[in-house]
């Protein structure tokens, strides 16, 4: 008997023991963490100076000229056109259609002594063989849309020749491309031949042949004059 009175008294213990836990409260909430401020974005360079982008700009106006310059940028961004991967320089390509279009920037320019034609000077064979059009189309459109050639042609180029990396090369690009990775020494436009002709302009030294550097030289004059006030955006 002493044996169940001792049993019962430990169930009801037990029982007020169950029943003691439900009655506590419940625990305190985890205290409240304000997040931190989001992190302020990245710092930007500002833009650089872009060779002949006022110039553009005065021909065209503000609008459509800002047209061309922003289809510049994208174009050496795409391409990967600059000293190094990742490191887009639209001066370059802008310097090219300077010097080709004597600073007009005219999509219908031609060159008296050959066929070729508008921004970067487009010949009649490559209009038709490489970027599958016509010279007569190219003529008919706006410069901000001949760019997509000008795109097309040195998207072209870099498949066949690799990177640009060098202001000369892209020249080179439009000029002679099998000349794009050569020496500075080389001579891409022997004494007598045609092209020799068309393009004396480019023999500084008036000896007779043209080489690299000497075409070179012309397009890194164009460059520092295309970065002077009134033609640099």
């Amino acid at each position: 008997m002493a044996a169940l009175t001792e049993a019962l008294a430990q169930a009801r213990a037990l029982v007020a023991f169950l029943e003691g836990l439900q009655e506590a409260p419940p625990p305190a909430s985890a205290p409240t963490v304000t997040p931190p401020p989001a992190p302020l974005p990245p710092a930007t360079d500002p833009p650089r100076p872009l060779a002949w982008g006022g110039k553009v700009i005065a021909i065209y106006g503000a609008e459509r000229g800002q047209v061309f310059i922003d289809r510049v940028r994208w174009l050496a961004e795409t391409l990967d056109i600059g000293p190094a991967p990742g490191k887009p320089e639209p001066s370059w390509p802008m310097t090219w259609m300077a010097f080709e279009t004597g600073r007009t920037f005219s999509p219908t320019i031609k060159n008296p002594g050959s066929s070729g034609t508008g921004l970067i000077q487009f010949m009649d064979f490559t209009a038709v063989n490489d970027l599958k059009t016509t010279l007569a189309h190219l003529r008919s459109l706006s410069a901000e849309d001949q760019l997509n050639f000008v795109y097309k042609y040195l998207r072209n180029r870099i498949a066949e020749r690799g990177p640009i990396r060098r202001i000369s090369d892209g020249y080179m690009s439009i000029l002679m491309p099998a000349y794009m990775d050569d020496d500075e020494s080389a001579v891409i436009f022997p004494p007598g031949s045609k092209a020799f002709f068309a393009n004396r302009g480019l023999d500084t030294n008036k000896d007779g042949s043209i080489t690299k550097a000497e075409a070179s030289a012309k397009i890194y004059a164009m460059l520092a004059e295309g970065l002077k006030p009134g033609n640099v955006a």
